[in-house]
């Protein structure tokens, strides 16, 4: 639900800022358009009615666009960490062409060492036994403090088709994981 909120919440405050701007240009049309006293109280009351909802339309919106870019981009830091395990990925995928193993280390999987794969918020990639990616976090202020220092870890599982990954394990706390590494 906070995902949608997160979408449609500052297309619709933008909406509701115009349609609140608008309110005062109706209100005084109405004034000066209407030809008796009982066409103005009318057109007035039905003005402030709309008025008063667009403006709690907009407080509402306003308040749930508030809480929630924090989060958002916690989780977008956290997920750039995937573009850079990318490239480990990579290197695992070649392994497991090349010699239909998974490799144990980064040198075997032909990638750089574990502190040469970093981002401004990742701290390290390391390829440990089995191929397992572990993407580990910096202690950064940039980050919430309850990712800070935290790992994501990525699977290789072979089948048919070659390898699929799995995100699985780490210590990252659910709600700053990326979206294919919540339901894990």
């Amino acid at each position: 639900m906070n995902d949608i909120v997160n979408f449609f919440a500052p297309m619709v405050l933008v909406i509701a800022i115009l349609l609140a701007l608008s309110f005062p240009l109706r209100a005084l049309t109405c004034l000066f358009s209407a030809r008796s006293r009982q066409a103005v109280r009318r057109r007035w009351l039905a003005h402030g009615v709309w008025g008063g909802f667009s403006l709690g339309f907009l407080g509402f919106m306003a308040a749930s666009a508030v809480q929630a870019p924090g989060q958002y981009s916690a989780r977008a830091r956290i997920a750039e960490g995937f573009s850079v395990a990318l490239t480990a990925r990579v290197g695992i995928s070649e392994h497991w062409q090349r010699v239909h193993t998974l490799p144990d280390s980064n040198e075997e999987a032909g990638i750089a060492p574990p502190r040469e794969l970093t981002s401004s918020f990742l701290e390290s990639v390391t390829v440990k036994e089995g191929g397992a990616i572990v993407m580990r976090y910096r202690d950064t202020p940039a980050l919430p403090e309850a990712a800070r220092g935290r790992a994501l870890v990525l699977v290789p599982q072979s089948n048919a088709d070659g390898l699929t990954w799995v995100c699985t394990g780490g210590d990252m706390p659910k709600r700053y994981r990326p979206a294919q590494c919540r339901d894990s």
